[in-house]
């Protein structure tokens, strides 16, 4: 096979009729054997034979960096970018969390400074209340305080407001949810409001150091075991 050709695009100068073509051959190559001329398309091609080209090395890098890239190694990376992004949306979801209050409690030993253990979104005004659980659907403002005096639903005084957490009520019911009811009086709620609060919101020993609000929310929590972590608790009191 003959290698690449070397095209002649300028016009030749005739003499006597004929054109003259000059080629000076590199040292080794044969006329005869090593040398084709060939007319393609209207123009004279020279051909030599074994002339090859080598790529260039810019090339080669190029072509090296493009070879692919191994499944595990692309697996590994998006694993590492998913990780990335799960660790992102935690942080975006701890900022967005509403900021906690602090409120100043007045007990036997002197003043205290308390944080609530939930957020003001979290709570429900009294207004909220009566209008989800009122009968008739009118909203009347004494319902939130009747149920509260009644040891069934906890209300924390902050400022001059009650705020009732909403953990208690099952809006789509319009009720104070059975075993939040039994537990509040239990605990007498409305005599000892922020006790009550701190017992919902504390780790029980005697529920596997679970939080009552928590074993609540999945369904767990039930009038037995609300009685035995109250007992445990008392006997660990005296």
């Amino acid at each position: 096979m003959f290698g690449p050709a070397a095209r002649l695009d300028a016009a030749v100068p005739e003499q006597a009729g004929e054109a003259v073509l000059r080629l000076e051959l590199p040292p080794g190559f044969d006329e005869a054997k090593d040398v084709a001329v060939e007319m393609e398309d209207g123009a004279l091609v020279v051909r030599l034979r074994g002339l090859a080209v080598e790529q260039p090395a810019p090339e080669r890098e190029e072509a090296e960096q493009a070879a692919p890239v191994p499944v595990e190694l692309l697996t590994q990376l998006a694993a590492v970018v998913e990780e990335q992004r799960d660790i992102l949306r935690k942080i975006e979801a701890a900022t967005a969390v509403s900021p906690r209050e602090r409120v100043t409690l007045t007990t036997a030993t002197g003043e205290m400074e308390y944080t609530l253990p939930f957020a003001p979104d979290e709570t429900y005004g009294p207004g909220a209340v009566s209008a989800i659980l009122s009968p008739s659907g009118k909203p009347h403002r004494s319902i939130a305080q009747d149920r509260r005096r009644a040891h069934e639903l906890l209300g924390v005084k902050i400022g001059n407001q009650y705020r009732y957490p909403k953990f208690q009520i099952d809006p789509a019911r319009q009720q104070i949810r059975p075993v939040v009811a039994y537990a509040n009086r239990q605990l007498d709620c409305d005599e000892d409001p922020w006790g009550t609060l701190d017992w919902w919101y504390s780790p029980d020993e005697s529920l596997d150091d679970r939080r009552p609000i928590d074993m609540l929310e999945s369904g767990e929590l039930t009038e037995e075991l609300v009685d035995l972590a109250i007992q445990l608790g008392q006997q660990g009191m005296e």
